[in-house]
């Protein structure tokens, strides 16, 4: 499973693909998602082409300046119904877990989740178990069988820290 991850060094993380050619850099500051053994780690980044792309890390002493958005990050909300909360920078789209659409969350509301990784068919979305409406209540996202969905992370169009729509306090 893919986490979300800050890149809080002040050097680049160089990005192979599976052939060990370089296929581009995880910046300071610059997030990802990414997912570890014991002697390389799966990367999905915002290349410079304007595309998601995957890509493994291996030696790079670097890359431990990625931190898990599950590292103790995140806001701590009161009444909050799950254990990971990010607050929104910008209202985005919320999807259930088949990819149709829920609803939308606002700039400033809070999201909650069980887990913050990935989707599979959309790596710049984030699971999602609640989103706060404006009034300040904690809505259930689920649907399709499923009792959690998706926000779109704004992943797809900016990876720098302070550019994307979750602020995630890492």
């Amino acid at each position: 499973m893919y986490l979300f991850a800050v890149n809080r060094g002040n050097s680049t993380i160089k990005v192979t693909d599976d052939d060990g050619n370089q296929i581009g850099r995880i910046y300071p500051n610059e997030v990802c998602t990414r997912w570890g053994g014991e002697e390389y780690y799966l990367v999905n980044f915002l290349a410079s082409d304007g595309q998601i792309k995957n890509g493994t890390t291996v030696t790079d002493p670097n890359f431990n300046n990625l931190k898990y958005f599950t590292d103790g990050s995140g806001y701590n909300v009161s009444g909050a119904p799950a254990p990971y909360v990010y607050k929104m920078r910008r209202t985005m789209n919320v999807y259930r877990a088949d990819g149709s659409y829920w609803g939308r969350v606002a700039g400033g509301m809070y999201i909650a989740t069980d887990e913050p990784c990935c989707g599979d068919t959309h790596r710049d979305w984030m699971q999602v178990n609640y989103v706060q409406s404006t009034r300040g209540d904690w809505v259930k996202v689920e649907g399709a069988g499923y009792g959690h969905g998706f926000v779109d992370t704004g992943l797809g169009s900016a990876s720098g820290y302070n550019s994307w729509a979750i602020d995630a306090n890492v």
